[in-house]
């Protein structure tokens, strides 16, 4: 005969079996596991410049890229006819200006006509500027070395100014983020070492501490802590999970 005392312990430690553990702690002597993340250091979508259509996709999803390397080229044949004339045009506004100098030293021309020419001239300079911008428009390159993670476009469409084309990461430094409860808020400190067990890979990563959240969320005690894992070998992606521990 089960005394009531006994039930109650039994029903007790039911509970603590069937608790969920996704945001506990698992409790090891003197540290707690805790789970953790793992997400790129930086996201970046590209997007249009200019108007234009789809010429060639040099990466998709999945791919690596380097620093600076052309993901998506958009039609430059109207662009390149632009700049030509822009660069014809500056050329004959300094060949006139240099002209009417000559005239205005000789006292031929007047300051109002140097100074006419002096403006035509700056203005051809800066028609060239925005031809040159234009033309490098026309090649989107990645702002640094990672991956695709997602295409947005197909070849031969249509784009316009402001519309998103390809989106990229930053995987070679990936950032742990974890919850931890705010009895850790004192004793974590920035260039702390944390020792992560990737679920995925059944391999460890090392991760230091960089960035410590600031506010601690009243509702659950916990704060965020993110730490800078070394993926430049690309061992680990982005989304893997795991388990580390801190100690009490």
């Amino acid at each position: 005969m089960i005394s009531y005392r006994q039930l109650v312990s039994l029903v007790f430690v039911w509970m603590l079996l069937l608790s969920p553990i996704s945001l506990m702690a698992i409790e090891d002597g003197m540290s707690r596991a805790y789970r953790v993340v793992l997400a790129p250091r930086h996201t970046t979508i590209l997007s249009a410049e200019i108007a234009s259509s789809v010429r060639s996709i040099s990466k998709e999803m999945g791919d690596r890229f380097n620093s600076g390397e052309v993901l998506i080229q958009l039609d430059d044949r109207l662009f390149k006819a632009k700049r030509n004339k822009a660069r014809f045009l500056l050329e004959r506004a300094q060949e006139q200006l240099s002209a009417k100098q000559q005239l205005y030293d000789d006292n031929v021309a007047s300051a109002f006509e140097l100074k006419d020419a002096e403006a035509s001239e700056a203005v051809a300079e800066l028609d060239m500027e925005t031809a040159d911008k234009e033309l490098a428009s026309c090649y989107i390159r990645s702002p640094y070395q990672g991956h695709v993670d997602k295409l947005l476009v197909n070849e031969h469409e249509i784009v316009q100014p402001g519309q998103p084309l390809i989106e990229i990461v930053d995987d070679k430094t990936l950032l742990a983020k974890l919850l931890i409860p705010s009895s850790y808020f004192n004793k974590i400190q920035q260039g702390q070492t944390l020792m992560i067990d990737i679920k995925e890979t059944g391999s460890q990563a090392q991760a230091i501490v960089t960035h410590i959240g600031a506010v601690i969320d009243p509702a659950s005690s916990m704060f965020k802590i993110y730490a800078e894992v070394n993926n430049h070998e690309g061992k680990f992606r982005s989304g893997m999970t795991g388990m580390t521990r801190i100690g009490q």
